[in-house]
């Protein structure tokens, strides 16, 4: 999607996700002849939004008191709009190296998306494990076990010195 006028003031293509694609080809074919995407005010966005969590919260308020359990006091509480954006941008990051996602994003400093990335250390060794270097090292495990087999030494090392 082509988006002329952003907050950074730089025109950017930001890539749509299968889901979002269908949905905005189907909300375009049912309504012709608009000015903008969205013709809704921030101001109509934030109140919306603090209605949501509002209700959001009674509802887990409501769960919590069924279950007879004592609810979080910070759970959906004090929640922005922006913190979407916030939480989309963690999860992106799980999925795209820091320089893609920063077209996606539109941030011009990729120093400023640190604050989104936060690597499991089991899934960067995962990573690694699937990359090239990964692989050679388990090919490399594989024929050391084999010779292990084979000598029956299976990683024990005796020298008669």
């Amino acid at each position: 999607m082509y988006l002329p006028d952003t907050k950074n003031g730089t025109s950017r293509l930001v890539p749509l996700t299968p889901l979002a694609k269908y949905y905005l080809v189907t909300y375009l074919s049912k309504n012709d002849n608009m000015d903008k995407l969205f013709n809704i005010s921030t101001t109509a966005v934030t109140s919306a939004f603090n209605r949501a969590c509002k209700r959001a919260r009674k509802e887990y308020e409501h769960l919590c008191k069924k279950k007879k359990q004592i609810p979080n006091p910070h759970h959906l509480i004090n929640l922005r709009f922006h913190d979407l954006r916030h939480e989309a941008t963690s999860r992106l990051a799980e999925v795209y190296e820091t320089h893609e996602l920063a077209k996606i994003t539109g941030h011009k400093d990729t120093r400023m998306l640190l604050r989104y990335y936060h690597p499991d250390a089991h899934k960067l060794s995962q990573k690694f494990a699937q990359s090239i270097y990964g692989k050679e090292q388990i090919k490399l495990i594989q024929n050391l076990m084999a010779e292990d087999t084979y000598t029956g030494s299976a990683g024990n090392s005796t020298s008669n010195g």
